[in-house]
């Protein structure tokens, strides 16, 4: 019994270091991919870019604009799979340094005023401070993660609003600051919210078919929240 409890233990550490390997492989693939497609890409949008700048008739400058538009969300994909594959790997560099929470959570709501104002929803940042408003952190990794969770909530509200909020406290010499983005859209269900932080998953498999996305975006947000020491998590119900 015991040589086969050995035996055992031993094909499962072969295993589970085989399983190490491929992920390292996988995530080494995705992150040599995606420096390799980041540079045409650029190059691409640089020549289109100086097209634009020509004299163009209405139906030429059309087309350009629409491959404009098809190039910047490839290389959104793009950038989204390099993040994903530094985070697995654990080498998602921050760049910590005092910033101030009105002017990340105001930067991030202003991308999206006119994103906000087509679709006629109202869109409104808070702050909430029993003192400075500032915190170390690297600014432009916390204005991703804003970003993508209010394309998200943009993007699944109808109609009503969407609030961003940030609430900074004081627990001594360190300072909590709770970030919250809240929407009127359609809401998710008890199933949706426990698989949604999950790399490659969106709420329900229609989803993709009807907005698109890789499903990269959320699981992005959860892996830089928690490399800056943070937690993440959910509270809907399904038509709020």
């Amino acid at each position: 019994l015991e040589l086969e409890v050995e035996g055992r233990t031993a094909d499962l550490r072969a295993a589970l270091a085989a399983a190490e390997s491929a992920n390292r492989a996988k995530t080494g693939f995705l992150a040599h991919m995606s420096h390799e497609l980041r540079t045409p890409l650029h190059g691409l949008g640089g020549t289109i870019d100086a097209l634009t700048r020509t004299r163009l008739d209405a139906e030429q400058r059309r087309l350009l604009d629409l491959c404009q538009t098809s190039g910047a969300r490839l290389l959104n994909v793009v950038g989204g799979v390099l993040d994903f594959s530094r985070i697995e790997s654990g080498e998602l560099e921050l760049d910590l340094r005092p910033a101030s929470v009105q002017e990340m959570i105001y930067a991030a709501v202003s991308s999206f005023s006119a994103a906000a104002e087509k679709k006629g929803l109202r869109l409104t940042a808070e702050v909430s401070a029993d003192g400075p408003a500032w915190m170390r952190a690297d600014s432009h990794r916390i204005g991703q993660v804003l970003g993508n969770l209010l394309s998200n909530a943009l993007k699944f509200t109808e109609s009503g609003e969407v609030v961003v909020q940030a609430e900074v406290t004081r627990e001594g010499a360190d300072v909590r600051t709770t970030w919250r983005v809240r929407d009127t859209g359609c809401g998710m269900t008890e199933e949706s919210m426990s698989r949604i932080f999950e790399a490659f998953k969106q709420a329900e498999a229609a989803t993709t078919r009807q907005y698109g996305g890789t499903g990269l975006g959320l699981s992005i947000v959860k892996g830089i929240v928690e490399r800056m020491g943070g937690k993440i998590w959910v509270e809907s119900k399904v038509g709020e």
